[in-house]
This record gives C-alpha cells, sequence and structure tokens, in this order.
C-alpha cells in the first residue's frame, strides 16, 4: 500500500501491543508464577486456558526456584525469561514486537527465536521494529525504513527462514 487515505477503522482483528521490559502489570512484590497469572489476565488471555499457559511459561522462560522469590528480586534477564515467555503464550492476530529478541544470553536468543517462529505461524502478522538485519531477515517478508514517521525506503526482504 503506497497511498494512505483518511478514512476510520473497524477492528476485524485482536490486536495486542505487547512490551517485554520493563513489561507494564508486572507486580514487583509477587513471584514468578503470581506474575504469570496476572500478566496473563492482563493480556486477556483466557481464563480457561491459564494453567496450559503458566506451564507453558514455566518451561519456557527456565527460572526453576527464581519462580518462587518475589519479581523485585529478578536480574533484567530473569524478568525478560519470564515476561518473553507471557507475551508469546498466547497468540495473536497481529503481534507488534520492539527489538526483543536480541536480548539475553546465547540459549535465551535460541529459544526466544524458535518460540517466535512458532508464533508468528499461530498467529499470522508480526510487526518488528529492530536495528538488527539478521533478526530481520530471520522473520520478515518485508521492510521499511522510517524517518520521523514517514516511510523512506520499502524493501523486500528473501522469505523468512521457515526453519
Amino acid at each position: 500500500m503506497d497511498h494512505f487515505f483518511p478514512g476510520s477503522l473497524h477492528r476485524r482483528y485482536r490486536l495486542w501491543l505487547r512490551k517485554a521490559g520493563p513489561l507494564h502489570g508486572i507486580q514487583e512484590d509477587g513471584n514468578g508464577y503470581e506474575n504469570i497469572q496476572i500478566l496473563s489476565r492482563l493480556l486477556g488471555y483466557p481464563r480457561s486456558e491459564l494453567a496450559s499457559i503458566a506451564e507453558d511459561v514455566v518451561s519456557f522462560c527456565d527460572l526453576g526456584s527464581a519462580l518462587d522469590r518475589p519479581v523485585r528480586t529478578y536480574s533484567n534477564g530473569m524478568r525478560l525469561r519470564l515476561c518473553f515467555g507471557v507475551i508469546t503464550a498466547w497468540p495473536a492476530d497481529i503481534l507488534l514486537v520492539d527489538e526483543v529478541i536480541g536480548v539475553g544470553d546465547n540459549d535465551f536468543k535460541q529459544r526466544a527465536i524458535e518460540r517466535m517462529k512458532d508464533f508468528i505461524f499461530r498467529s499470522g502478522i508480526l510487526i518488528l521494529a529492530s536495528h538488527d538485519q539478521g533478526i530481520l531477515s530471520s522473520f520478515c517478508k518485508e521492510s521499511i525504513l522510517l524517518d520521523k514517521g514517514e516511510i523512506v525506503e520499502r524493501t523486500v526482504l528473501k522469505d523468512p527462514d521457515p526453519g
């Protein structure tokens, strides 16, 4: 779409704006398990799915016994693992992500990339803000370069890595 026309927007998709660090809504005095539940409800996940979502997040974030401690005791990396696990636990029609994939240790980055690929497969549309060309090429079919909110360049990337 090269031209923008004035008009109205009618909601046809579930659009979840997810911010992974620091995540708004995190309860500093709550433990990891409590925050998984709280954040899941804030994101609108169905109550009927909370147990399976929590199990998935616990497995993904790999924080072990740290989940029993208050989140205020977590390092930034531990918070990121927890929050990223929650925000990718349930598919959305459209996902907006800002640089979250490029942070963390190498093991976490690889697991996050695989989880994001699965999430995109289940969700469909990803809008990814990144300065990392490798990350963009891995996940995106097309890129745009913005300058002060205006599109100055549009590039078709290679087909995203299916694997």
